[in-house]
């Protein structure tokens, strides 16, 4: 197997492990699995592992559409927010790469607040897809406003529409899912985000 085979399947399960929830408890026995399955697909790619032969798109609307924990640590949440960060996430007033600002500069945002007045499901209000990174600065410019009325402020400071969906893009909202953010539609909002 060549080098470049070699890493995209080692960050294929990788993603595959931590989108699937197995490995959150890990145990030798996992662990000794995992290493056994990796180096038979290594030799041979049609011993694809099981966790990887199950994550697919339904495995991961299912996954995501249904988790309602508000557990920040757990993998799935934790993981979303880490392709965030590797899509070169940008603030949403600043247009400026998150990356690029200090750490504890960075908040985990809701993108319905709690506080929003539209009929946002409590269950799902905590999601990891109701969430993003932003910068603290902006975060506090938001607060609780509902989607509707801080896209007005975005408008103001980057002004060009295609801009923002760019920025938006960045954090896996589509162009459909920003059409019902404006919209303040919280339901068909977490509908689309599952999908982008």
């Amino acid at each position: 197997v060549s080098e470049r085979e070699f890493w995209e399947k080692i960050i294929n399960w990788y993603w595959c492990a931590v989108l699937s929830g197995d490995s959150s408890g890990s145990s030798d026995s996992i662990m000794s699995q995992d290493y056994r399955e990796i180096v038979e697909w290594l030799r041979d790619s049609s011993n694809i592992p099981e966790r990887i032969a199950k994550i697919n798109n339904v495995f991961i609307e299912e996954a995501l559409g249904l988790e309602k924990a508000r557990n920040t640590n757990n993998s799935r949440y934790c993981a979303v927010l880490n392709l965030l960060a590797l899509e070169s996430s940008r603030d949403w007033f600043t247009d400026r790469i998150l990356g690029n600002y200090p750490l504890d500069k960075i908040n985990d945002h809701h993108i319905f607040p709690i506080k929003c007045k539209v009929n946002v499901d409590p269950e799902l209000v905590n999601s990891i897809l109701n969430r993003t990174l932003l910068y603290d600065e902006t975060n506090q410019k938001i607060k609780s406003s509902c989607p509707k009325e801080y896209y007005k402020k975005i408008k103001e400071k980057v002004g060009d529409d295609k801009k923002i969906e760019e920025i938006m893009e960045s954090h896996l909202i589509s162009p459909a899912a920003l059409k019902y953010m404006k919209e303040n539609d919280f339901d068909n909002f977490i509908k689309e985000r599952i999908l982008s």
